[in-house]
């Protein structure tokens, strides 16, 4: 709390600000009685016209009262309690000064200097119980000294009432007031009136200096979903001026940092994503220790694109564009075009894809409306096959087009399912409680799903069905003429895939395995240990690394094995040709410059860089690219190269970081930086010129006077 003390002022007296910090927003706040605002008023104060209380405590009968009469007399031991209506309280402010002015209408005329004593006042009282009698009882120990004043001339008197406010702001004291006490050597007035009704000049105020009650922050970004390639993320937002005390962030999956204040706009770069919700809060803290937050929710996918929301089993997946390669005799490897696709599936001569909006299309043979995809956006996986297809939907129910001759698209009702797979004439569901069921074609028994409900993913091969159990074991049935479905032994696979009569399964180390038809090798899967995904062909195989790139083996005929070159998610396998989703590149942006300082003199700069050959479309800058020095915000455009130069970039006094950036035809931005720091006066190279000629002198002259110049590095 602040001492306390009297200040002596003249009409003009303002209200001292050296208390005041200078990062807060500073409000002021006059309160009056009179018909308008005293005329001193600070500029730009906030005026609010109020209604005194008051009360004498002395010897005798009051004389009159202060609330509605002009003049009140005080002459030696009397005392005026001057009290506040509940007015502070809507400043909901700290208060950093209060001042209360009382005028002294009576000059001193005898010589002997008349003196008054303020006290604060926080006891229960009210002006129809306090009067002349009563008043020891309710003032006994409850008063402060807040000074005491010479009233030797007319004029106003200022009492310092700050820690009265800062009580009653603070809840410690709910009744409040100033309690003045005539000190003797005769009478003075308080005033409020020049004799002819109120005199705005001489009438009581209190002038109150406070600010903004609490901190305020607001994160400007959304809630969002991101696929599990996101590593980190950036967000921004605003805070309000009493955010000084200092500003923080965490992420409740791990992370924290801080945050530099000054700024009302703030950027926090590189926040670390873990998998699920990520929960990043950024707080804020005024110089009274009040805080204020906001959060944003950022959710991460698994790798695969599983992980639950808000009740969603299906997770966003990760989007990409399609690449086709061999047999298109059909158009299957005739892909569609964009950057959205999050699944691909393949059988015989036509091809599904699932985009990320959660809608379907389909291309290739459609002799039996196989590709004819259903309209909708709450599709969220796929399965081909011979010459019908599936879609699973969001909520768990299953829709069939296409061939129906096996009864293979009278899907089963139900809202329970969370993954399909389509054979030749035959289809399969997983169900939520780990069971499967089978419809459709069942000449070979390939429906016949085996009882449990320790499944965990379906493969529906020719005439054959093969499933993963949560032990990580396999089990196959159905047509088994070239042992498509003798599983082999372990427990240690996760995942499976079927081609027409050849079966594949991933195990938990990286390997590969293969069993059943092998007239073309496509079991004969490479060696190696980084594997992530497989699937099976009707003579050839895939097999996607975890560096993204993909194998090919089996049946080449149409080139279905020779596996283009680039970074892909996942892979689908149709009789004679192959499908891939490519991962979406950021363009590559190198600059060649390193990191350097500068002195003085040097005001400019000159970088280069190059970019990433054109051979993809991802990768490549598309336009034009551009350029900013944060030190001094300058920046521009120039048109793409894959070598390039910058010229003429200003340099300020200090670090200056530039950017230069590009993107590609899908929007991700690539960039690099440089820093380069540039000295301040005195870094630079020192000039010194003396302007005296060479002279010759006689034997008298024993001193001499030169002059000269020099430049502004000669700082020492």
């Amino acid at each position: 709390m602040k001492s306390k003390m009297l200040k002596r002022a003249a009409v003009s007296l303002l209200v001292s600000f050296c208390a005041v910090n200078i990062f807060a927003a500073t409000l002021t706040t006059v309160f009056y009685s009179a018909s308008s605002a005293p005329p001193n008023s600070p500029a730009g104060a906030t005026t609010i016209q109020v209604t005194w209380l008051d009360s004498f405590l002395s010897s005798g009968q009051p004389l009159t009262n202060f609330g509605s009469d002009a003049l009140i007399e005080l002459r030696d031991s009397e005392k005026l309690i001057i009290g506040f209506p509940d007015i502070f309280s809507s400043l909901s402010s700290h208060i950093i000064d209060a001042d209360l002015y009382l005028y002294n209408s009576m000059a001193d005329t005898v010589g002997n200097d008349i003196s008054w004593t303020g006290n604060l006042v926080n006891a229960s009282w009210e002006e129809s119980t306090v009067t002349w009698n009563s008043h020891n009882a309710a003032f006994a120990a409850t008063t402060e000294d807040i000074g005491t004043a010479l009233c030797d001339d007319e004029g106003y008197n200022v009492f310092d009432i700050t820690s009265l406010l800062e009580d009653y702001n603070s809840n410690t004291s709910s009744y409040y007031g100033v309690l003045i006490s005539g000190g003797g050597n005769g009478a003075f007035y308080i005033s409020k009136d020049n004799g002819s009704g109120q005199d705005t000049n001489q009438q009581p105020y209190i002038i109150v200096v406070h600010d903004d009650l609490a901190p305020f922050v607001d994160i400007t970004n959304a809630n969002v979903t991101v696929t599990y390639d996101v590593v980190d993320y950036t967000i921004g937002g605003s805070n309000n001026v009493n955010a000084v005390g200092g500003m923080s962030w965490t992420n409740s999956l791990g992370g924290s940092g801080t945050l530099a204040v000054g700024s009302p706009w703030w950027t926090i770069s590189g926040i670390s994503l873990s998998v699920g919700t990520n929960a990043i809060t950024v707080t804020g803290t005024n110089l009274y220790g009040e805080v204020s937050s906001d959060s944003v929710n950022i959710f991460k996918y698994n790798i695969d694109g599983s992980g639950e929301q808000s009740g969603s089993k299906y997770g966003r997946r990760k989007a990409g564009f399609l690449v086709g390669w061999g047999d298109n005799t059909y158009d299957a490897t005739n892909c569609p075009s964009g950057f959205d696709y999050v699944a691909v599936a393949a059988r015989w001569n036509y091809s599904l894809a699932l985009r990320n909006d959660g809608s379907l299309i389909g291309w290739g043979g459609g002799g039996f409306g196989q590709t004819n995809c259903p309209a909708g956006n709450n599709y969220v996986a796929i399965g081909a096959g011979l010459f019908h297809s599936l879609a699973l939907r969001n909520d768990g129910t299953i829709v069939g087009w296409g061939d129906n001759a096996q009864g293979q698209i009278n899907c089963p009702a139900g809202s329970n399912y969370v993954a399909i797979a389509a054979g030749g004439a035959h289809s399969l569901a997983l169900r939520n409680d780990g069971t499967i069921v089978g419809w459709g074609d069942n000449l070979f028994g390939q429906r016949n799903c085996p009882a449990g409900t320790n499944y965990i993913a379906v493969a529906a091969g020719g005439s054959y069905s093969l499933a993963l159990r949560n032990d990580g074991t396999l089990i196959a049935w159905g047509l088994n003429n070239v042992g498509q479905t003798n599983c082999p032994a372990g427990n240690n696979y996760v995942a499976i895939s079927c081609g027409k009569s050849h079966s594949l399964a991933l195990r938990n180390d990286g390997t590969i395995v293969g069993w059943g038809y092998n007239a073309h090798g496509q079991t004969n899967c490479p060696a190696g240990t980084n594997y992530i995904a497989v699937a099976g062909g009707d003579g050839h195989s895939l097999a996607l690394r975890n560096d993204g790139t993909i194998v090919g083996w089996g049946h080449n005929d149409f080139g279905q094995t020779n596996s283009p070159a680039g970074v892909y998610f996942q892979i689908t396998a149709g009789d004679n040709f192959s499908l891939a989703i490519r991962e979406k590149l950021w363009p590559f942006i190198d600059i060649t410059n390193d990191n350097s300082t500068v002195t003085w003199d040097i005001s400019s700069a000159t970088i280069g860089g190059t970019n990433e050959p054109e051979t993809d479309i991802t990768n490549t800058v598309a336009g034009v690219m551009w350029w900013s020095n944060t030190f001094n915000n300058t920046g521009g455009n120039f048109a793409k190269a894959q070598s390039w130069t910058i010229s003429d970039i200003s340099l300020g006094v200090g670090t200056n970081v530039i950017k230069v950036y590009g993107s590609n035809i899908i929007g991700y931005v690539g960039s690099d930086s440089v820093t380069i720091t540039r000295g301040g006066e005195g870094t630079g190279i020192p000039f010194v010129d003396i302007t005296n000629d060479n002279a010759t002198v006689t034997y008298d002259v024993n001193s001499y006077t030169i002059g000269g110049t020099n430049n502004n590095q000669v700082v020492g």
